[in-house]
C-alpha cells in the first residue's frame, strides 16, 4: 500500500494496536491522535506518531505534528495551513473507539473523552 495515496496525501492508520513501530502491516503511518492539552512529543510509547487533528503549522506546541483528514480533492502533503494532509484520518464528527469501554469524540479541532 505505501505511505502516500495516490493524491500524494499520508496515508495512515489511526490508533492500531495490533502492532508497534512507525508503519502498519499495509504500509501506512502508525499514528496516535492526542488532544494537544498535555506535551506529548512526535513519538507516542508504541511507535506510531501523535497527531493533534486540526489546522494550524505543522507542529503543534504539545510536540505532536497537526494532521487533517484528506476529503474530497484534497492533493498534496500539506494543507494550505501546512498541517499534514492524511488519507485515513477521521474528518470531524467522527465516533473513535479506544481500547476497552471508552471512546473518544472528534469533534474536528477538539477531543472529547467518555466512556460507552
Amino acid at each position: 500500500m505505501g505511505v502516500y495515496s495516490e493524491k500524494g496525501t499520508l496515508k495512515v492508520t489511526v490508533n492500531d494496536t495490533t502492532g508497534v513501530g512507525r508503519y502498519a502491516a499495509d504500509g501506512s503511518i502508525r499514528v496516535t491522535l492526542v488532544s494537544g492539552s498535555t506535551y506529548t512529543g512526535i513519538n507516542a510509547a508504541d511507535g506510531s506518531m501523535n497527531v493533534v487533528n486540526e489546522e494550524g503549522s505543522l507542529y503543534h506546541p504539545c510536540g505532536a505534528v497537526r494532521g487533517r483528514a484528506a476529503l474530497g480533492t484534497y492533493t498534496g502533503v500539506y494543507s494550505p495551513s501546512g498541517a499534514f494532509y492524511m488519507e485515513g484520518l477521521t474528518s470531524s464528527n467522527s465516533l473513535i473507539w479506544d481500547s476497552g469501554n471508552n471512546l473518544i469524540w472528534n469533534t474536528g479541532n477538539n477531543l472529547i473523552w467518555g466512556t460507552a
